[in-house]
């Protein structure tokens, strides 16, 4: 990730995703875990064909200087597939369901820095990227409603997400930057809770007190970007950075975010009538000191709140 953010040529920046590819797998392989085995082989094909499709683009550029234009077109595309944003999402929500939690906080947060960097330096205002956000954003919050595998969930959040980024970047690295940083805070919380209870069902919820769940449904909500909580920071501030440049696709995020909000609210209220009633009563003994800590960690956060909105964008 250094060599990608210091580089000043596409070749370098192609020699960063590769090591950083191969120093991810052995991460995400496990010998004992079949599925850990056959997302970990699906996730080396799918990055290895888009870094095919990068380098080939970066060849091509100086070689066919009146076909850039084209060649730039193929290379924000294979940027795309290792986001895993569409149209080339649908390797993602399979990948993460066959990884354990701390698997998908490599997939879903580190793994997106690299690439997003390089999106930076290639990016230009476009109805191109125009289409690609909006996309993302529709496709995230239709799939995302009926699922009830929570790492699917997760991974159609962080489509939406990057949706949210892509247009951030358009105005400024240091929104961009703010936006990413809550959003991995914000992740990182959320699967570090469902982690520690070794939750990755929507039925498995009901084996939770209501305690833990009120603190992990607070940070689902702010993952959703419920005002006044942290998570909808991020987004009020590309709002009112992007709305005159870009009225029709800020409008239209805002909208489907209206659904993502609902199939999460969804969660959480579905998630509270599961609990068994063994499990209403609040027992101070059996509560698990990681899920308070990373349950208030979110709303102590909102300190930072006045810092981040004074930031120079």
């Amino acid at each position: 990730m250094i060599l990608i953010t210091s580089s000043n040529s596409w070749i370098s920046m192609w020699m960063g995703l590769e090591i950083n590819l191969m120093a991810t797998i052995p991460l995400l392989y496990s010998k004992k875990n079949i599925y850990a085995s056959e997302s970990t082989t699906k996730y080396f094909i799918v990055q290895a064909f888009a870094s095919s499709i990068f380098l080939f683009s970066v060849i091509s550029l100086p070689m066919f200087p009146s076909w850039n234009l084209y060649m730039k077109f193929i290379l924000v595309m294979a940027v795309l597939m290792k986001l895993g944003m569409p149209p080339f999402h649908f390797w993602l929500p399979d990948l993460v369901s066959g990884l354990s939690w701390t698997e998908n906080m490599i997939i879903l947060i580190l793994q997106k820095i690299a690439p997003m960097i390089i999106l930076i330096n290639s990016l230009e205002y476009s109805h191109f990227m125009s289409l690609i956000i909006v996309m993302g954003a529709m496709i995230s919050s239709i799939q995302g409603i009926n699922q009830t595998d929570l790492r699917k969930i997760m991974a159609y959040s962080s489509i939406n997400h990057m949706s949210w980024m892509t247009l951030s970047m358009m105005k400024s690295v240091n929104l961009w930057t703010i936006y990413f940083c809550i959003y991995a805070l914000i992740s990182f919380t959320v699967m570090k809770l469902l982690d520690l209870q070794k939750t990755y069902w929507l039925s498995n919820l009901s084996k939770n007190s209501k305690y833990n769940m009120i603190i992990l449904s607070l940070n689902i909500m702010s993952m959703g970007g419920l005002p006044p909580m942290l998570g909808f920071l991020p987004k009020w501030m590309a709002i009112q950075f992007m709305f005159k440049e870009m009225m029709i696709t800020t409008m239209i995020l805002i909208l489907l975010s209206i659904i993502v909000l609902y199939f999460y609210m969804r969660l959480t209220i579905t998630s509270f009538t599961l609990i068994n009633k063994m499990n209403m009563k609040f027992q101070p003994n059996m509560v698990n000191m990681n899920y308070l800590f990373m349950g208030t960690l979110m709303i102590n956060i909102l300190t930072l709140a006045p810092w981040l909105i004074s930031f120079s964008i």
